[in-house]
């Protein structure tokens, strides 16, 4: 089952991601872009996509948030989906606890996202002229606003996991408290309490994402939502065809123009 989910995942990604890249914001050689099969990945339903990697997020901690094990097969599953999310219990298997997973856990997608700046600085002074640049600059920033889409829920969930703490009663009149994920770790020691405040920090700084994903938003609302259209089928086939938005086409598409900013509401 885990390879399974693990195939599932990867043609998951490649095919939002391939899907994304048909809407013109990275190069598609123009053979394979006269495919049959890409005519049909064409038509794929971005909202559909989206939808069912949230679902999967939900279902994956359903077991952790009403607190009970569901019985196999359906915990099998439940514990394949971890895939979708950040699994810290999984890093237990390379000797870390649960203060290192978590760190991991944040620092991975942001070690990524400097890869992609770092590129974009690097390909930027090799642009022939502006229309290049313009396009590189919109292909890294889609690569950044999709990185951070996909880790903001799973990572989220990973660090304030972390500060769930539990009291326990083993005899009358003796109590302590522990991490609900990890009973091993005391949320009264020195140590817990300045992975807190790193903890505390990390959890501010990903929960920017969706103001930064809104600033962005307002700042073409005019051509998102364009005025004097009172048409909503029109209006849609403006900002489709306005190939300026193809970064954040991902984060509106989904919705009428009159709400082209509600996929920061849902995160």
């Amino acid at each position: 089952m885990f390879v399974v989910a693990a195939v599932a995942l990867v043609a998951f990604f490649s095919l939002v991601g391939f899907k994304y890249a048909l809407e013109g914001v990275i190069a598609v050689p123009h053979g394979v872009r006269n495919n049959w099969a890409v005519g049909i990945l064409r038509h794929f339903d971005g909202a559909a996509a989206k939808i069912i990697f949230s679902t999967f997020q939900i279902v994956q901690s359903v077991s952790y948030s009403i607190e009970v094990v569901f019985p196999s097969p359906f915990q099998d599953m439940l514990q394949s989906l971890s895939l979708f999310s950040v699994d810290v219990g999984g890093s237990s298997c390379w000797g870390l606890d649960l203060y290192d997973s978590v760190y991991l856990a944040s620092t991975v997608p942001l070690f990524l996202g400097a890869i992609i700046t770092l590129v974009l600085c690097g390909r930027l002074p090799a642009a022939r002229n502006d229309d290049s640049r313009r396009k590189i600059q919109a292909q890294h920033s889609w690569l950044l606003l999709l990185l951070s889409f996909l880790v903001l829920p799973p990572v989220s969930l990973v660090q304030l996991r972390a500060l769930d703490c539990i009291h326990l009663e083993p005899s009358p009149g003796l109590t302590y408290s522990v991490i609900r994920s990890d009973t091993s770790m005391d949320c009264e020691s020195a140590s817990h309490q300045d992975f807190v405040a790193a903890d505390s920090v990390l959890i501010a700084l990903y929960l920017l994402a969706p103001v930064v994903w809104l600033g962005l938003l307002l700042r073409h609302k005019h051509h998102l939502n364009p005025s004097g259209v009172a048409d909503n089928r029109q209006a849609v086939r403006i900002r489709q065809y306005n190939e300026g938005l193809a970064p954040l086409r991902f984060l509106f598409e989904s919705y009428r123009p009159q709400l082209f900013y509600w996929e920061t509401v849902e995160m």
